[in-house]
């Protein structure tokens, strides 16, 4: 091989060493510097996010405690549970509070108000489906506990609260402002109730408003507190004399005594 041709595969060789590192080792390390660049930027990006959300930390702590007493008044509001005696009451109190007549009172069995597929979507049904099965047991045995011990603390040991609704029926008879009054109670309610339907007409007999009314009742089962019972006044009851004879019971003394009482009073009157 000549001199030359000694050249010419040095210099190839050469170039062919030049392109391998370029391609192998510039190249990749272009690439990784220009991903650690746009990485870098998003970096950048971030740590001005978070450094503005450590600026706003007191205010939003501040925020959170707001809230969170919000949440806790408004949670308050709610009995931990309701019995029939309890809407009976309320009903009692509504005609006392409105001036109306209520002539049948139905009550129905309480219900779960699921919270959560109106915000999470349909799939939160199925996922909460185990969780509720489990509050209604849980709540099923808290009612079995409490109609037994109503002054005890129902408590569910479930982790969360759960809202139930109980619905109730009346049919009344008021007249204008006595059917505004009622409206006004039902909105007013110490425990928070609401109106779900209501449905009434003129009363030619009586120049009343006859009509029926839903109303909704609520607890918020899960609270660490006691339930309170109704309170439910004493009324007289019952009669002196069980056969409602209105005849003065004779006297029980003996012939005998009633002379010898006849005869001490004569020697008085002597006297």
């Amino acid at each position: 091989m000549s001199s030359k041709d000694k050249k010419l595969l040095i210099m190839l060789v050469g170039i062919l060493f030049m392109a391998l590192s370029y391609f192998t080792m510039y190249r990749g390390n272009v690439t990784k510097a220009e991903a650690l660049r746009a990485e870098n930027n998003t970096l950048r990006t971030r740590v001005s996010e978070l450094e503005a959300v450590q600026d706003k930390c007191p205010q939003y702590k501040t925020d959170m405690e707001t809230m969170n007493a919000e949440i806790d008044k408004i949670i308050d509001q709610f009995p931990v549970y309701l019995k029939e005696e309890n809407n009976i009451m309320d009903v009692v109190d509504m005609e006392d509070a409105a001036n109306v007549f209520v002539s049948s009172l139905t009550i129905a069995d309480p219900v779960i108000v699921d919270t959560s597929a109106a915000s999470q979507g349909t799939d939160a049904s199925a996922d909460t489906a185990g969780t509720d099965a489990a509050a209604d047991t849980t709540a099923d045995a808290a009612a079995a506990d409490t109609a037994e011990t109503p002054d005890s603390t129902v408590t569910a040991d479930v982790g969360f609260y759960q809202l139930f609704d109980i619905v109730s029926s009346v049919v009344f008879d008021a007249d204008y402002d006595g059917m505004k009054d009622m409206v006004s109670f039902v909105a007013g309610a110490q425990n928070p109730m609401s109106i779900e339907q209501i449905s009434m007409t003129f009363n030619s007999a009586n120049g009343l408003l006859s009509g029926t009314m839903d109303y909704n009742s609520y607890y918020l089962f899960g609270q660490d507190k006691a339930y309170v019972p109704a309170d439910i006044p004493t009324f007289p009851h019952g009669v002196d004399n069980i056969f409602g004879s209105m005849i003065e019971r004779k006297s029980t003394d003996s012939p005998a005594d009633d002379a010898a009482q006849a005869d001490n009073s004569a020697s008085d009157a002597e006297q």
